[in-house]
């Protein structure tokens, strides 16, 4: 897997062999970010059950100021970590290994997406 476009455009996404752990494909992330480019640029991204963290990453790629990813298991977190730090988008996002309900209800940033 791969980022689609923007800025780390064409650098790998690592995926892993962790027990249900089914990683958003370019095929579906590419027409979805290519509708919704412009309302990304300059934006706060929440990626929940993040996994490998592929729809932040693009998100990031694309001109989103900041992301923040939230999954519960520590295996996605360093997974997830691997992946920022391979794409050089480095600064930008927060990880949160934590249950996703848990994130919401004790989280109070404002998410744009």
């Amino acid at each position: 897997m791969r980022v689609s476009s923007g800025k780390a455009q064409g650098h790998q996404i690592f995926t892993s062999s962790i027990k249900n752990l089914n990683p958003v494909t370019a095929i579906i992330r590419k027409p979805l970010f290519d509708t919704i480019a412009d309302k990304i640029i300059g934006k706060r991204i929440l990626d929940l059950y993040a996994g490998t963290g592929s729809l932040g990453i693009e998100a990031l790629s694309r001109g989103a100021t900041f992301a923040y990813f939230v999954d519960h298991s520590q295996q996605s977190c360093n997974l997830i970590k691997k992946n920022l730090n391979h794409s050089f988008l480095l600064g930008k996002y927060r990880i949160f290994c934590q249950d996703v309900f848990s994130f919401l209800g004790s989280n109070y940033e404002k998410f744009n997406l």
